[in-house]
């Protein structure tokens, strides 16, 4: 049996999926249509007390978002088969996409980039690929927090899960000993950390980020112009946490706020989606490429 694991690059005509995509987002827009236009249909029929009139614009509405919903999976579907395996190829050596194995609660916390604390976690795209050699784990990364809310109806205290963090985790091993344990937050994100903090690094990075770590002797021999440059530039696509290890392990995380590989409300030209792709995947890869660099 073939295993579907194992893609090759998707370089081949990609008019057609174009078109698909193009059909599923003016889909989608009609599904929002319809259920504006059933929410107005239910008010008016509340209104007026006409039954008929709500139970039409019930049906309008649900019509539309089972419309939106099918829309949106059929679009990521098609994304997921013949765009992120190209993208994935003109990256990274050898990849395996999806990963025979999910990402772990304990492979999360255990390289922790200072995340904010999180009660539970769900994963997608998860990959597992080679850079140079060196061996490497990407996924889109979700976080929830259990908190609590009341509910005005009851006046009862109920849990809700609530995000906080939507994005991208990459991690590498960078084959090298570093000789101190760093971690590097966006500037006023609070988190059980240990060390001290140092304001290392120049004036526009300092800013930028706060830098924890037990060797500042090393940290500053780490964070070379080009790496701080890397980090300064994946501030673009989001907040970005970074964790280095003594025995050379590497954890990004960078809070996008959407889904990885996620099409989106921009273009739907597959070739444009896809140098997207690429060029969100060579934001850790550069960090990757100063990072070794750097190191003695």
């Amino acid at each position: 049996m073939e295993d579907k694991r194992q893609v090759v690059p998707g370089l081949e005509d990609n008019r057609d999926v174009t078109t698909t995509l193009g059909v599923q987002k003016a889909k989608g827009g009609l599904g929002k249509v319809m259920g504006g236009l059933g929410s107005l249909l239910v008010l008016v029929g509340f209104v007026g007390s006409n039954l008929p009139l709500i139970v039409g614009g019930i049906v309008v509405a649900v019509v539309g978002a089972v419309l939106g919903n099918h829309a949106q999976k059929v679009g990521q579907a098609t994304i997921s088969q013949r765009l992120v395996p190209g993208a994935l190829h003109q990256v990274f050596e050898t990849v395996e996409y999806p990963a025979a194995q999910d990402l772990t609660r304990a492979q999360i916390a255990e390289g922790s980039p200072g995340l904010p604390r999180f009660d539970s976690l769900y994963t997608n795209d998860v990959v597992s690929a080679s850079y140079q050699g060196l061996p490497v784990w990407l996924a889109g990364l979700k976080l929830c927090e259990m908190a609590l809310y009341r509910d005005p109806e009851t006046e009862m205290e109920k849990e809700e899960e609530r995000e906080i963090f939507l994005g991208l985790w990459f991690a590498c091993d960078l084959g090298k000993e570093i000789g101190c344990d760093c971690t590097i937050t966006p500037k006023g994100v609070l988190g059980r950390l240990t060390g001290s903090r140092n304001a290392l690094g120049s004036e526009v990075f300092a800013r930028k980020f706060q830098v924890q770590t037990d060797r500042p002797d090393w940290a500053e021999r780490l964070l070379t112009q080009p790496v701080q440059e890397a980090m300064l530039s994946l501030l673009s696509m989001g907040k970005t946490y970074l964790r280095l290890r003594p025995d050379g392990k590497l954890t990004l995380a960078v809070s996008m706020g959407k889904p990885m590989f996620y099409l989106g409300k921009g273009s739907v030209q597959a070739e444009s989606i896809q140098r997207r792709f690429v060029e969100e995947l060579r934001g850790p890869t550069r960090l990757v490429d100063a990072l070794r660099r750097s190191l003695p």
